[in-house]
């Protein structure tokens, strides 16, 4: 079982590597913001991204997802991440109230976090970020014919 925790440990720098290329993609005001800025992209509804502090080789944002009207019995979605520009990674900070997150938790535990919650959050914001850019991409209109 640790070497199986440590296998997946091993492979978070690459994880948080994608999530950078993805966030900035998808969203490249991160990289030149000011603190305290929020941008709401036009085309995700209910999204607001909050700068929260930015430095030379960092940055902090909050990431808010209101998904309640949408869908019904969806809680709101915000997490927290801090954008490693130096070294091209982002991480999650603090996810759904939760921060601090550990990379490894005993289990059981008191709070019963995952063994590897750190981990599944990571992974939830590459798949948040994946689906977002397909929606961008569905919602950009089409080059129509006459153009060609």
């Amino acid at each position: 079982m640790p070497s199986r925790i440590y296998q997946r440990l091993s492979a978070m720098p690459e994880l948080y590597e994608e999530n950078y290329r993805r966030l900035l993609h998808l969203f490249p005001f991160i990289g030149n913001g000011e603190d305290g800025q929020t941008f709401t992209p036009a085309n995700l509804s209910g999204l607001t991204i909050t700068i929260v502090k930015c430095c030379k080789y960092t940055t902090v944002i909050r990431i808010d997802h209101t998904l309640a009207n949408a869908v019904p019995l969806v809680h709101d979605m915000e997490m927290t991440l801090r954008i490693y520009h130096d070294a091209a990674m982002a991480e999650v900070i603090h996810f759904q109230g939760q921060a601090n997150i550990q990379a490894v938790n005993g289990y059981p535990n008191r709070k019963m976090h995952q063994p590897m919650e750190k981990s599944a959050v990571n992974l939830f914001l590459r798949e948040w970020l994946r689906h977002n850019s397909e929606i961008r991409r569905a919602r950009q209109p089409s080059p129509s014919r006459s153009a060609l």
